[in-house]
């Protein structure tokens, strides 16, 4: 079983992505947002389901925040006593991720699945194939396909579908920038594929109005995440924002073109695996960490260009046809 606990998602995400995918039997888990007295129900509550389980043993995997790796650990250790658990992995060879400096490159970091695997490692627990698989379904596969051809198809003719990805809410390349791009790559026979959230639907219709072309992957009447996973292995590649939507491209064969904020240590979120082309600016407050810029506006993400895009998206085009 899968436990998840998280600021952001919580684990509705975790819940449903794994699916049967063999290792993973069942997903639960609470939300960390809200106020301190929530946390801590949330975290009671928590503790009386996994004592209730009789778990024999705890496998940690989960990432946070650099400065809070140390004490996270020994909270979970913590947990896993309270919920009757004597016996746990993934606490050990905890990756020191390097202190920012002003005025100082951000130095590169591993890939955060690189440093889980190393910790289970170290535990015992080998990774030999290291790679993001969802382990889809023939059905979930089936479904996707004929949703493509029913729906898909006819907006992207015979032309090269992409992946555009316009998803995020705070450290997102600007959509108007999405729409020139678009316009200037469409020429040699690219059309986008649109994903992005709830949020994102207005502004997709709005833009495949200014174009007259594209297609919104919310408007297949897809389910699930899977399935989106499943849909998108119809497109050539992705290009987008660093949001779960590129890795979802990933877990979907894609290459990636990635626009990146400067917030985080570079390599940790890369698009993982190779032939990926990631595009990020650091400017001198990289590494901030921040969730929401403090400036108003994110200075480091806005600095990419179309024309910088553009060049990555016409190299990646040139790279998946000479695969063709």
């Amino acid at each position: 079983m899968i436990f998840s606990c998280s600021a952001c998602t919580g684990p509705a995400c975790v819940r449903e992505l794994p699916g049967p995918s063999g290792p993973v039997d069942r997903v639960s888990g609470f939300t960390t947002s809200g106020s301190i007295p929530q946390i801590v129900l949330r975290l009671f509550a928590s503790v009386g389901q996994v004592r209730r389980e009789h778990f024999d043993l705890a496998i940690n995997i989960n990432q946070t925040a650099p400065k809070y790796y140390a004490l996270r650990m020994k909270l979970w250790r913590v947990w896993c006593l309270l919920g009757g658990i004597r016996h746990w992995m993934g606490d050990k060879s905890l990756f020191i991720f390097p202190a920012v400096r002003p005025d100082v490159p951000v130095p590169p970091v591993p890939h955060h699945m690189d440093i889980t695997a190393a910790r289970l490692e170290a535990d015992g627990i080998m990774i030999p194939d290291r790679r993001i698989d969802l382990r889809l379904t023939d059905e979930e596969r089936r479904h996707a396909q004929e949703v493509w051809d029913g729906k898909a198809a006819a907006a992207v003719g015979d032309k090269v579908p992409v992946a555009v990805g316009v998803g995020g809410k705070k450290l997102r390349w600007p959509v108007e920038r999405f729409e020139e791009l678009i316009r200037r790559v469409s020429e040699p026979g690219i059309v986008p594929v649109f994903f992005g959230g709830r949020e994102n639907c207005v502004e997709i219709d709005e833009m495949i109005a200014h174009l007259g072309f594209g297609f919104d992957a919310a408007d297949a009447g897809l389910t699930t995440l899977r399935e989106t996973v499943a849909f998108m292995e119809n497109c050539r590649f992705y290009v987008g924002n660093d949001t779960g939507t590129l890795h979802m491209a990933v877990a979907a064969g894609l290459k990636c073109v990635g626009i990146y904020s400067a917030h985080n240590f570079p390599g940790a979120w890369n698009p993982y695996g190779e032939g990926h082309i990631v595009l990020r600016h650091d400017l001198p407050c990289a590494g901030c960490l921040a969730a929401v810029c403090p400036k108003g506006s994110p200075a480091c993400i806005e600095s990419i260009t179309v024309d910088e895009v553009e060049d990555a998206v016409k190299r990646m085009l040139r790279q998946v046809m000479e695969q063709k």
